[in-house]
């Protein structure tokens, strides 16, 4: 994305500060109420296109599941990061299922009378 500078417009009769360039390929127009404003929001946008790349390759279902969690941690009071972290120095080594036969998990009725 290249360097755009702030404009100064009047929207509906109001002097406001206007980014009008395109981020990842797709136009877009967002408007401030002053310039201070308007150049964080271009910063932010120089610095995240790789991200924003990487978000747009995620499924719906992985979005979901990555905002699910983030919010959850966030009302537990940590963030997802040390959540990962934590995990993966306590849960190193666990496996959650153990290996079974169909039989096993589902039940049976009596013992296999099946020739085999």
């Amino acid at each position: 994305m290249k360097v755009i500078e702030p404009k100064k417009w009047k929207v509906n009769g109001e002097v406001r500060w206007v980014f009008d360039g395109k981020i990842n390929g797709k136009r877009k127009r967002e408007q401030f109420d002053t310039k201070k404003a308007c150049e964080l929001f271009i910063k932010a946008q120089t610095k995240e296109p790789l991200i924003a790349a990487w978000w747009s390759e995620l499924t719906v279902s992985e979005r979901v599941d990555i905002h699910a969690s983030h919010n959850r941690a966030k009302e537990d009071g940590f963030s997802l990061l040390s959540a990962v972290e934590a995990y993966g120095v306590n849960g190193r080594g666990k496996s959650f299922l153990k290996k079974c036969t169909l039989g096993e998990a589902v039940g049976t009725s009596g013992p296999d009378k099946r020739h085999k």
